[in-house]
């Protein structure tokens, strides 16, 4: 099962995000949907942001048995719903006994969203 991370490499002049398996290779598509989140200028955070939950959607994918050009709306609504159930992860533990994900947290997953506005 192939887990995707989102990695960071730098520049002189600019930060870029890419989508990259456990074998090290990138994701076309990925790259060039980062890509053009640089290109709108959008935030490190908010290239950050998409490419951590690209990773997350393409693990998510090798887990269930669904290779990238099979995806359907139908596999990425399980996915969200999958993903607006989980619980939180992260390196800091929460305050509170949160048991699901916000609405925010997985609006940010749908594939309608809008980046940068």
């Amino acid at each position: 099962m192939p887990i995707y991370l989102a990695k960071r490499s730098s520049d002189e002049s600019d930060a870029c995000f890419h989508v990259r398996d456990s074998d090290g290779r990138s994701i076309p598509s990925c790259d060039e949907f980062l890509f053009q989140l640089r290109l709108r200028d959008c935030s490190v955070y908010t290239q950050r942001a998409y490419a951590m939950g690209l990773a997350h959607f393409f693990t998510w994918l090798g887990e269930n048995g669904v290779e990238p050009a099979q995806t359907t709306r139908q596999i990425i609504g399980r996915y969200i719903a999958a993903f607006g159930q989980s619980r939180p992860q992260g390196a800091v533990a929460a305050r509170s006994a949160v048991k699901t994900r916000s609405p925010r947290t997985v609006n940010h997953r749908t594939p309608d969203a809008a980046p940068c506005g």
